[in-house]
Order: C-alpha cells, then structure tokens, then sequence
C-alpha cells in the first residue's frame, strides 16, 4: 500500500516479459474464487498477451492505445527487454503539466 503500485510485469530470468499482473486481476480473481485466492499462482490470472509500447512512442499514441485497449499500465520494451512501465496517471500528469506551460505562455 505504501508503494501504491498497480501492476507489476512478469518476466523470465533474461528479462523479456511474459506478463502482467494488475490490481483488476487480483480483484477479479477475488471475486471468483476468494477461497483459493491464497493458493493461487501469478501464471494463473496474469494477462499474457501484453499490450506494449517502445521508448520511441510520443504521448498522444500512448494515450490512444491505453485508452482504446482499455488499460491503465504499458509496458515499455526496448528490444525484448523491460524498459520501463507508464502508467495513465503518468500520461494525464504529464499533459496537465504541458497544458499548464502552453496557457501560462499564452497569456503572456
């Protein structure tokens, strides 16, 4: 709770990623099946099919995919290794920030 972190992404021992894990899932599986939650593995409920984005990516695309996809964690891959994680807040953090800065300069 005190990390508040979201989600977390699965990967192998080299590195390349084999899933993700977020907080809807566990809530999910929660709701099912509350009694085996305890005996329950990460493979089991994880999503495997991982939405990605690359270093490269400008913002308005990141925030097209997440929207469109639905999700609220992207994976940053770089090559088949994890380059990082963005999250939506950090995409509406970063926006608000620019609009900020663009409405101050104009009303200068």
């Amino acid at each position: 709770m005190d990390h508040r972190i979201g989600a977390l992404v699965v990967t192998r021992n080299h590195g390349s990623v084999v899933g993700i894990i977020t907080e809807r899932d566990i809530l999910r599986e929660s709701a099912e099946r509350s009694d085996w939650l305890r005996e329950t593995c990460v493979r089991d409920v994880m999503t495997t099919d991982v939405i990605i984005g690359l270093p490269d990516d400008d913002l308005d695309y990141v925030m097209g995919i997440m929207t469109k996809n639905r999700i609220r964690h992207l994976p940053v891959l770089e090559g088949d290794q994890l380059a990082g994680i963005i999250s939506i807040g950090d995409v509406v953090n970063i926006q608000l920030e620019t609009t900020g800065f663009e409405n101050r300069m104009l009303k200068d």
